[in-house]
C-alpha cells in the first residue's frame, strides 16, 4: 500500500493539502475503514484524483467522495494564463525523472511535457509527488455541457 500519512507544515496551500494518498480505489477503501476515527472532510488523493472524506461517526457511515478542486484551480491557472514552464520534456517517463530527483522540490512548478503544461505537485505533509496535466480542468467544461 502507498499511503502516507499527515505532517502538517507550515508551508501548505489550502488548494493543495493532503493527509494521504494512494495508488487505487481499493487502497484508498480499505484504509478508510481501517481508520477508528476517519477524519471528517480531509481530503486525499486517490490515482491522482482529489477525494473528501465523509464520516458519520454516529452511524459508522464513511465514504470518499471525489472533488473536482485540482480541476478548479487547474482552470484558474488557464484563464490567468499559465506561469512559464521551469522545465520541457520529452516524456512522462523524462519529467517523472527529473521530478524525482529533486532533493527538495518546490511546492507546485509548472513544466511542459510534449508541448502540454502541467503541474508538478511536491506535498511536503506526507511526501509524495504527483504530476497533473493542465488538460484535466477540460473535465469541468464536460460536466457543465452535461448539466445544461
Amino acid at each position: 500500500m502507498n499511503s502516507r500519512t499527515i505532517e502538517r507544515t507550515s508551508n501548505w496551500t489550502p488548494h493543495l493539502e493532503i493527509i494521504a494518498a494512494f495508488n487505487t480505489p481499493d487502497e484508498a477503501d480499505a484504509w478508510l475503514k481501517a481508520s477508528p476515527r476517519p477524519p471528517n472532510s480531509a481530503y486525499v488523493l486517490v490515482a491522482n484524483d482529489y477525494h473528501v472524506v465523509m464520516s458519520f461517526r454516529e452511524r459508522n457511515i464513511r465514504s470518499l467522495v471525489r472533488q473536482p478542486t485540482l480541476e478548479f484551480y487547474l482552470e484558474e491557472m488557464i484563464q490567468r494564463g499559465p506561469p512559464s514552464a521551469v522545465a520541457a520534456f520529452n516524456t512522462r517517463e523524462e519529467a517523472d525523472t527529473w521530478f524525482n530527483s529533486q532533493a527538495a522540490p518546490p511546492a507546485q512548478s509548472v513544466i511542459q511535457i510534449g508541448g502540454e503544461h502541467h503541474l508538478a505537485v511536491y506535498y511536503r505533509n506526507i511526501h509524495h509527488r504527483a504530476i497533473f496535466p493542465f488538460s484535466i480542468a477540460k473535465r469541468l467544461e464536460s460536466k457543465e455541457g452535461q448539466e445544461e
